[in-house]
């Protein structure tokens, strides 16, 4: 029997016994259709894949993927369907940057950060700034001139996450992706 690719590049000693657990239960013959990263904790699918795979969007600049043999992601088509153009017209505008679901930008003008949660609409550090400093409701705290905007805190760099980290020291990651505290 051949050695899986996922056991190629499997770390010396997997620690964790639950994970230990998973990868000796994995069949060969699935290790050898995927690629799994060990450090991102990631599985990488074929996009040509019949069933596991997921194509890309034929527009372009979006990163999202296409099923049910669709030429554009549900997201997209609903834009070409409200614009008027042709499929292949529609396909060539570049679509802007999108921050992905549910993640909207802290409302404080020009912040750089990801809002907290759509319900707070401010970053970790303004809600912070607005509940415990100034306590001030949320028109009056955007008003005052002691908020000013914060820097950008850069993208997630799993690299299939497509999210804002939530904080420059956050090692790279958003919030979502961080291996959880023991």
């Amino acid at each position: 029997m051949t050695t899986p690719v996922l056991f190629a590049a499997e770390p010396t000693a997997v620690e964790d016994l639950r994970t230990r657990q998973i990868v000796d239960a994995l069949d060969p013959e699935f290790l050898r259709l995927v690629r799994w990263d060990w450090d991102l904790r990631v599985i990488f699918f074929p996009k040509d894949h019949p069933v596991l795979g997921m194509p890309d969007c034929c527009v372009k600049g979006c990163t999202k993927g296409v099923r049910f043999g669709r030429p554009m992601c549900m997201g997209c088509e609903r834009g070409w369907k409200d614009s008027g153009l042709s499929v292949d017209d529609f396909a060539q505008i570049a679509k802007p940057r999108m921050l992905g679901m549910r993640q909207e930008m802290c409302r404080v003008p020009r912040c750089g950060r990801p809002a907290k949660s759509a319900r707070a609409a401010l970053c970790d550090s303004h809600r912070r700034q607005r509940v415990d400093t100034l306590k001030l409701s949320i028109e009056d705290f955007l008003r005052h001139p002691a908020v000013v905007p914060r820097e950008r805190t850069g993208e997630c760099e799993v690299a299939v996450c497509y999210r804002l980290r939530d904080y420059v020291t956050s090692r790279a990651r958003c919030s979502r992706t961080l291996p959880p505290t023991s």
